[in-house]
């Protein structure tokens, strides 16, 4: 009787039965390929190394992209839709309104005027700070550029009952949604006070930093806020009018070095903005949640 074959024997014989095939076809290939004019094989090795770079590049972008949005998640929340953009509406105050009806009726249905033309009168039941519309500007474009996400105008009155959003609030105690984030019990960082005239911790209303003369300045507070702790609130609260559109140009554009130093915690930052040059800003202090 013959022995039995070994296993070693059945792989041997499946290994030759399966990979013959393809060895004669790659002997084959290689005798043509070898036949080919120098000249095609160079042009074929040209091509071929064109598309493995064009695949190279195409992976090392798409991989930087995703790891650019990841980090812009860290900052900006989690969010998948868009952002609420909130301005602070602003009403002419009732004492000028009753000063303005005892001089001229115009006064009153008309109460603003162009700096190029202050001829021409003009209503509006409420007006916005040009500093928070530069710094709306400013959020939009990196909210689209880097997030891939869409962002929306809003005032705080349209949003005063809404908490269950995504919103980045500019000015500190003009806009009501940035009062709610400084009032929300998940902020256990910082908030402005008024009676000091400067953004203070809020465990022991401490200053956050020594504020120093003849500049403005900023302060950027991200939250999750206790009712909906996926949401994220972001205000840029100025002291002064550059200090607050100077913080939102630095959350637009420095948002990495924000990253880079708190992660995806809550922090709070003091910006300093020289006067009218928003691109001055820069960060002189930095706190977060541990």
């Amino acid at each position: 009787m013959n022995p039995r074959p070994s296993a070693n024997l059945f792989g041997t014989i499946l290994q030759n039965l399966m990979f013959a095939p393809l060895a004669a076809c790659f002997h084959r290939f290689w005798e043509w390929w070898n036949s080919v004019p120098s000249v095609a094989q160079n042009i074929t090795y040209n091509v071929i190394g064109g598309i493995l770079t064009a695949i190279a590049i195409s992976l090392y972008w798409s991989g930087s992209a995703r790891l650019l949005r990841r980090k812009f998640r860290h900052i900006f929340g989690q969010t998948r839709k868009s952002y609420f953009l909130c301005y602070g509406a602003l009403v002419l105050r009732r004492e000028l309104k009753q000063l303005a009806a005892t001089n001229s009726k115009d006064w009153v249905n008309y109460p603003l005027a162009k700096r190029s033309n202050p001829t021409l009168a003009f209503s509006a039941e409420s007006a916005a700070s040009a500093c928070e519309i530069r710094a709306a500007s400013y959020l939009s474009s990196a909210i689209g550029r880097d997030g891939r996400l869409l962002s929306e105008f809003a005032s705080d009155d349209e949003l005063a009952s809404r908490l269950d959003i995504d919103v980045i609030s500019f000015g500190a105690l003009s806009n009501q949604k940035t009062i709610d984030l400084f009032s929300n019990d998940a902020n256990d960082l910082a908030e402005y006070d008024h009676s000091k005239g400067f953004f203070v911790r809020k465990k022991d209303t401490t200053l956050l930093c020594p504020p120093q003369p003849n500049y403005d300045y900023g302060m950027i507070i991200k939250i999750h806020p206790q009712q909906f702790q996926k949401r994220t609130w972001i205000a840029c609260a100025g002291i002064g009018e550059w200090g607050t559109s100077g913080s939102a140009w630095f959350l637009a554009n420095r948002w990495k070095k924000i990253e880079a130093k708190v992660g995806k915690k809550n922090f709070a930052c003091v910006i300093r903005v020289e006067s009218q040059k928003d691109e001055s800003a820069t960060l002189v202090f930095h706190m977060y949640s541990r």
